[in-house]
């Protein structure tokens, strides 16, 4: 998967191949619904990723899930194209303040352009008046 290019539709396929533990989530879109909508689906990884951290101090099993989950994230916005983007912007990134009192021992642990395109989100939230 490294330094592949993506686009919108090799986000599903590539979410199963790396982070398998996530695939009873997705199908349960397909059985339900017959499709996915990515950033639901994203939303879902946001909260997904969110019990991994919190398991960590429980499980080794956890960090490296919560780690690979970060790497994915990371690889796709950086090789993926402008949708991609905008869907790790809107929908993972955007949730991660779903973790309330974990939401600065998460961010910390952000790949590098995720993490910085985070700390340019929380500017946009400071600069409205």
């Amino acid at each position: 998967m490294k330094n592949a290019k993506f686009t919108y539709k090799d986000v599903a396929p590539l979410l199963i191949q790396e982070i398998p533990e996530f695939s009873d989530t997705y199908n349960e879109y397909l059985e339900n619904d017959g499709q996915v909508l990515l950033h639901v689906l994203f939303g879902d990884l946001t909260r997904f990723l969110i019990a991994a951290y919190k398991e960590i101090c429980n499980s080794a099993n956890s960090e490296a899930l919560f780690l690979r989950i970060l790497d994915f994230v990371e690889e796709i916005y950086v090789h993926g194209d402008a949708d991609v983007r905008v869907l790790v912007e809107a929908s993972f990134l955007e949730n991660l303040l779903q973790s309330g009192d974990d939401y600065q021992g998460i961010k910390i642990y952000l790949r590098e352009n995720t993490f910085q395109q985070l700390k340019v989100m929380e500017n946009w939230g400071s600069s409205v008046t």
